[in-house]
């Protein structure tokens, strides 16, 4: 059952690049991070108390979760590529290796306590939203940052 919610899941991710698209044309930029890390946080508590009561609360809660997270990688990645002078490919293999570690660490994380696996998850989540939130709120402000905000509207 919990294949359906994944399948779910992954349907949903494909949403997340058009969605951005769509609020960065009416919604300033840090406003949109900044919402998406707190939906995020939201997301880690829902699933820590309620997603174990359904695969089906389950998938709908690990959606929106997932993108959250698609939607913060797309000006994420704007923001490091407008840094870069040239060589991006390097900086897009660094990108990629760092997508590929993180997965690789997320998943085993959720995989210390295999009796808990949905509240791993959902210990994931809020981390990740709480880590990057504060992150977030402490370089959005930067000098460097905020020229290059401008450029991804």
């Amino acid at each position: 059952m919990f294949g359906y919610a994944f399948a779910f899941n992954a349907l949903f991710a494909s949403f997340g690049p058009s969605i951005y698209i769509k609020l960065s044309q009416k919604i300033a930029v840090e406003k949109i991070i900044t919402t998406c890390f707190l939906i995020l946080m939201l997301c880690g508590v829902l699933t820590y108390n309620i997603a174990h009561l359904s695969p089906f609360i389950f998938a709908f809660i690990a959606a929106p979760a997932t993108i959250m997270v698609i939607i913060t990688r797309v000006p994420g990645v704007n923001l490091m590529l407008n840094q870069q002078k040239s060589d991006t490919g390097s900086l897009v293999a660094i990108i990629q290796f760092f997508s590929m570690m993180a997965g690789a660490l997320g998943m085993t994380l959720v995989t210390l306590r295999p009796e808990a696996l949905i509240e791993n998850v959902a210990i994931i989540q809020f981390s990740i939203g709480t880590i990057g939130c504060l992150l977030w709120l402490l370089v959005k402000n930067k000098p460097h940052v905020t020229e290059n905000i401008i450029t991804l509207k």
